[in-house]
């Protein structure tokens, strides 16, 4: 397995194309034949720190992801957990931005809503821009799903 902080360049993009097919089929379902998806040991996968990890495919990354707790699993078949969505937009905004995605490490619960206001009302020197601005993402994600099941 993969730690959350050595997520590199194949990570992002395995994540960022299973949430697409999450948003597009509801699921993704690993038992379905996916040529978009690199299966195999000669498909090392890059880490953050420039290094690659030999025997590590694209599917490898799916179960660093339910390990991480951004993906469930059932039987082979994937959904998007409440830290996964973070985490998808989080990466998506970064790449707009041109800046280093700040992968969650944590729910967006109220433990993480408090995490993030803390950062944001600190002063800003004490925090890097990729920080802050992880900061506000989660705060907006948060209010934005409170908003939605109160709604309901």
């Amino acid at each position: 397995m993969v730690t959350v902080e050595k997520f590199g360049q194949d990570h992002r993009s395995t994540m960022l194309y299973i949430e697409s097919r999450i948003v597009d089929d509801g699921e993704y379902n690993e038992n379905l034949p996916d040529p978009k998806m690199r299966e195999g040991n000669e498909y090392p996968t890059r880490l953050k720190d420039g290094g690659e990890l030999q025997y590590h495919d694209d599917y490898s990354c799916l179960e660093d992801f339910v390990e991480a707790g951004y993906l469930i699993e059932k039987e082979g078949v994937y959904t998007m957990a409440p830290l996964g969505w973070v985490a998808a937009m989080e990466l998506r905004r970064a790449k707009a931005e041109k800046r280093q995605a700040v992968w969650p490490t944590e729910t967006w619960d109220c433990v993480g809503m408090r995490k993030a206001l803390e950062a944001i009302s600190e002063p800003a020197a004490a925090y890097s821009k990729d920080q802050l601005k992880f900061a506000q993402n989660t705060i907006e994600f948060c209010i934005n799903t409170a908003k939605e099941a109160l709604c309901q």
